[in-house]
């Protein structure tokens, strides 16, 4: 990963999909990089994919950098910026999903 700036707040989360092919990953590896089109331009993303052929599953670490003099000073105002960029995140990854699947099902003529 690259270095983080100093004066930047970072949480990593980590998410654990399941059950995806080696075609979804790759679809999602692409789509994902669109991510900070999508996100609000002072605020930062970083994304780091695994993926597990075997068990067919794919480990996303988001990482949200924000800059501290956007960071309140109250604790939950700071969780609720990164609840809304989690929020976008997931929203993103799920419709991204979503259009996997609708192609996938087109092209199999379902």
């Amino acid at each position: 990963m690259n270095e983080i700036k100093p004066g930047c707040t970072k949480i990593l989360l980590k998410f654990k999909d399941n059950e995806v092919i080696k075609e979804k990953y790759s679809f999602l590896e692409g789509r994902l990089e669109n991510l900070n089109c999508y996100m609000h331009n002072d605020y930062s993303i970083r994304l780091r994919l695994q993926y597990d052929e075997y068990y067919e599953q794919m480990i996303i670490e988001v990482t949200i950098l924000t800059p501290e003099h956007l960071m309140p000073k109250d604790f939950e105002s700071a969780i609720k910026i990164f609840m809304d960029h989690l929020g976008t995140f997931e929203n993103f990854y799920e419709a991204q999903c979503l259009i996997f699947d609708k192609s996938l099902s087109k092209a199999s003529g379902c």
